[in-house]
């Protein structure tokens, strides 16, 4: 092997390297937690392997047929974790387990059975013609699925703001797309040109991971917002059961001084912990559970106090104007106080 065979494995082999390192990183101490880490550390290993198998197979075409396989299958795994990752680092809710665990434990199971059934010391041609023929298919539509998916992402105006994410996401999206171009298109150009790609895709991501600030926005389109604070369950339940009891005693959500600081002072924690465990455990903002309650009450006043004008219901309900009282009950019910009032006497 000259010089330039040297350099060119060693860049190569370097870069397959500092990929499993950084496959390492999002799988155990990517911070915040998030399960697109995981997909993204599998999909920083899977495409290790298998441009380690192209760097090996380049520099060495006996390679022994076990390595070869390896190589192949985790290609066959690259287009799944892909998907999997794009579309859980740009979703805002949690999709269901199930889905994923039962996609990739099915692509899983058809791989170990071709492995098992056709090694390919055996069966080289029917590998060769067709098995890496159907690697790469199936390694495309994921990639456009994906693609799909990123297209929606980007076009959102809703999502114009983070733009440190979408050049990540769309550096590794297309960074996919150039390794899965160079391995088919390897008979024209050069087959070494998949690993020349992932080792510069690969010191570009470390670069952005290094040098961004803001590292939370950098890695999810919605970082989550308390980062890796976990309260238990008891801890959780007690203080929604406070919390619950405060605002029913005595009726005392129609204070309208009332706030998050001061009903989380009464129940002793925190007022960003309170607020954590509303949005996480109920699902709801402090400001949305307190108009449910409001509104819930003018309802019940409207109906029993037919008399009473709209504005004073709102003002006994908590609220310091009419507009406001109006936009939040319209809100949760979808009409007007006043438009509830001649409902009633239909």
């Amino acid at each position: 092997m000259d010089f330039s065979k040297e350099l060119l494995f060693s860049f190569s082999a370097l870069g397959v390297c500092n990929g499993l390192v950084l496959a390492m990183y999002f799988f155990f101490f990517a911070r915040p937690k998030h399960i697109s880490h995981v997909f993204l550390g599998g999909l920083l290993f899977f495409l290790s392997v298998r441009i380690g198998k192209s760097v090996f197979y380049y520099f060495n075409y006996e390679l022994a047929g076990t390595f070869v396989q390896i190589g192949l299958t985790a290609c066959w795994l690259l287009g799944p974790f892909l998907y999997f990752y794009v579309k859980y680092a740009t979703s805002k809710v949690t999709l269901k387990q199930p889905f994923w665990v039962y996609h990739l434990v099915g692509l899983a199971l058809v791989a170990l059975l071709v492995n098992i059934k056709y090694p390919w010391e055996e069966f080289r041609m029917l590998w060769q013609h067709y098995f890496i023929f159907a690697i790469h298919i199936q390694w495309f539509l994921y990639l456009s699925i994906s693609g799909r998916i990123l297209w929606n992402t980007f076009k959102d105006p809703n999502n114009n703001r983070n733009v440190s994410f979408k050049f990540w996401v769309f550096s590794i999206y297309s960074g996919n797309v150039i390794i899965w171009l160079a391995y088919n298109l390897s008979p024209y150009t050069s087959y070494i040109i998949g690993a020349l790609t992932f080792t510069l895709i690969f010191y570009l991501l470390l670069v952005l991971i290094l040098l961004s600030k803001k590292r939370k926005s950098l890695l999810l389109l919605y970082p989550p917002k308390y980062g890796d604070v976990q309260i238990e369950d008891i801890e959780a339940k007690r203080i929604i059961d406070d919390f619950t009891n405060i605002l029913e005693k005595d009726k005392f959500f129609k204070d309208p001084t009332i706030s998050l600081q001061s009903i989380a002072k009464k129940i002793g924690v925190q007022p960003s912990r309170l607020s954590q465990v509303l949005n996480m455990n109920m699902n709801k903002s402090f400001p949305t559970i307190l108009g449910e309650y409001r509104i819930e009450e003018a309802k019940k006043m409207i109906k029993k106090n037919p008399e009473y004008s709209i504005e004073s219901i709102g003002y006994d309900c908590g609220y310091n104007s009419k507009s406001s009282f109006y936009s939040v009950f319209k809100k949760n019910t979808g009409i007007t106080p006043a438009g509830y009032k001649n409902s009633l006497n239909r």
